[in-house]
């Protein structure tokens, strides 16, 4: 990689890709990333989100801050799915 390229990565802070993103809270700990618009989509208030075999509900998405705090569901639900599921 060139010294060029080593620079770009830095820039960047992520491999998923170039532009707006939300941060994923739950309490004051991030735990994860989603790009717009698919933020948007998956990252609504009162949405259901699978994170880390977890499950999570959104109760706040603000723009303004390009964040989404969610609260962990109760009763130790946990899943292996890897993609969003839409209804």
């Amino acid at each position: 990689m060139s010294d060029k390229g080593r620079e770009v990565v830095k820039a960047i802070h992520g491999i998923r890709g170039i532009g707006d993103v939300v941060k994923i809270i739950e309490g004051k700990k991030v735990i994860g990333y989603r790009e717009l618009p698919m933020a948007l989509r998956e990252l609504h208030d009162g949405a259901i989100y699978l994170h880390g075999g977890r499950v999570y509900e959104v109760y706040k998405l603000d723009l303004g801050s390009r964040t989404a705090q969610v609260r962990k569901l109760p009763g130790g639900l946990r899943f292996l799915h890897n993609g969003a599921i839409y209804l």
